[in-house]
């Protein structure tokens, strides 16, 4: 049987814990150590890989995308510079009007018509320049896709920052564990 903490009525500090059921309140709460925990883990460093625009059927690359800019912002005039001079996209520059219309300040080398709903997705705000990249060119996000890998099924004993014990296990063995542990709540809960 696990060992119980101290009653709470003569502990200052279970007393001022309101998540705590009556019993546990009159009892304490259970030793951590009693308390099991299960968790599903698909870490981006094992489940993950990068991947392009393409392969994962991005939204910017399918019907293109815009980057709106503040140039009075130093990191913004960089990024501007970056996508003029080094970002081998093409794309058409627009500046942000009153009521949220946009006002063409150099189309590029790309034809009005390649735009398609680019701005159908958002208002100008006046003072921001705006980016627009007809479909077909990669975003600048990063996205990754699934590696199609079996998740890591973890058991541990303890809770919050009190975990005693923590065991790699397969998956079945979690659900077997788990249906145990739900089976002796089921008891603990009927008996009073």
């Amino acid at each position: 049987m696990a060992r119980r903490r101290k009653p709470a009525e003569t502990d200052p500090i279970l007393a001022k814990q309101p998540y705590l059921t009556v019993r546990e309140r009159a009892l304490g709460p259970p030793d951590p150590r009693s308390i099991e925990q299960f968790r599903v883990l698909m870490p981006e460093t094992t489940h993950r890989t990068l991947a392009s625009c393409k392969d994962v059927d991005c939204k910017g690359r399918r019907e293109g995308f815009i980057v709106p800019l503040d140039l009075t912002m130093t990191e913004h005039q960089s990024s501007a510079d970056w996508i003029k001079r080094d970002s081998g996209r093409q794309f058409a520059t627009f500046r942000g009007g009153e009521g949220g219309r946009f006002d063409l300040i150099d189309i590029g080398e790309v034809a009005t018509n390649e735009l398609g709903n680019v701005f159908d997705r958002t208002d100008a705000i006046p003072g921001l320049t705006y980016f627009a990249f007809p479909p077909g060119q990669d975003c600048f996000d990063s996205h990754s896709r699934s590696l199609e890998r079996e998740p890591f099924f973890d058991v541990m004993r303890g809770y919050g920052q009190h975990i005693h014990d923590r065991q790699r296990v397969s998956g079945q063995e979690m659900v077997d564990r788990s249906q145990e542990t739900l089976g002796s709540n089921k008891r603990i809960i009927e008996r009073g």
